[in-house]
């Protein structure tokens, strides 16, 4: 069967419809040119031109078989163009996994800088706790996870994404709900509703750690799956919560959000992947995070 040189040299003849003309086209003498048609026409059984002393004409077979081989130069083209986007991270499949609050703020804007410098790449999106991103992670199921709290593990690579401030989130009916900032001190007889209450390590120590520092013990009163449990028992009146600066991006109906006074409380919000997967639209994405100001 031919080649690929081969249908475009059919092209060249087809196009110029005359051999010497085809062949100063391609930088190649006439006789080989000939020789190649001829094999063409032998391996298909059929004739693609008719030949005159001045020229050449398609035969209607030869119609048929110019638009076919115009087509599979393209698609080759398209492929190799397409296999070098796929190396580049440009196109592909991006496969995320995800936890609470962390979809509220900062993963929206770095989705849309990924799309909007790669197009043709898809994203999906999943919702899992960190135990189970972790475990999708080694499972080759995910590519990437963004996650708040997160221990070493082998095989994994935990960058830090940003260090979110705290807010203390009340009641529009609490007596706090005014303010302009709240000391930590000031939070030590409230009813604290924390989150998350499982796979700790997690947000909820690290709020129940640092109101120990400033000198109490929390009235914790209620764990919650997350943020948006946490805001709705907020908005009913069952007490305060501290969260993430990306929660005050949940609309709770009568949730007031205001500064905690207390600089060094931050949460870390990070990605993790395996490292020894490298896939290229990863490689994309991780520079996006890299070069996203926070």
């Amino acid at each position: 069967m031919f080649d690929l040189r081969k249908l475009r040299q059919f092209i060249a003849v087809a196009e110029e419809l005359h051999f010497g003309k085809a062949a100063i086209r391609l930088h190649m003498s006439q006789p080989p040119l000939s020789r190649s048609i001829h094999q063409i026409e032998k391996d298909l059984q059929v004739e693609l031109f008719v030949r005159h002393p001045h020229g050449v004409e398609l035969t209607n077979e030869g119609e048929v078989f110019l638009n076919e081989a115009r087509n599979i130069l393209l698609t080759v083209e398209r492929a190799y163009e397409r296999t070098l986007q796929a190396k580049r991270g440009e196109i592909g499949r991006l496969v995320i996994g995800y936890h609470g609050s962390t979809v509220f703020d900062l993963l929206p804007r770095l989705i849309a800088r990924f799309k909007q410098k790669f197009p043709q790449a898809q994203i999906d999106m999943h919702n899992m706790n960190k135990n189970e991103q972790l475990l999708n992670l080694r499972n080759h199921s995910i590519h990437i996870g963004i996650i708040r709290h997160v221990n070493d593990e082998p095989g994994i690579t935990t960058h830090i994404i940003t260090k979110e401030p705290i807010y203390v989130a009340v009641s529009n009916r609490h007596s706090l709900a005014t303010a302009k900032s709240i000391a930590m001190k000031s939070l030590a007889t409230e009813p604290l509703i924390v989150f998350p209450q499982a796979n700790r390590p997690s947000f909820a120590d690290q709020t129940i750690s640092e109101c120990r520092k400033s000198g109490f013990i929390p009235n914790v009163v209620q764990e919650t799956e997350d943020a948006v449990s946490a805001l709705v028992l907020v908005s009913a009146g069952l007490g305060i919560s501290l969260v993430p600066h990306s929660a005050c991006n949940i609309k709770i109906p009568d949730v007031t959000f205001i500064p905690l006074n207390n600089p060094k409380f931050r949460v870390e919000l990070c990605c993790i992947h395996l490292t020894e997967r490298r896939a290229p639209v990863l490689e994309a994405f991780l520079q996006i995070i890299k070069n996203t100001p926070q």
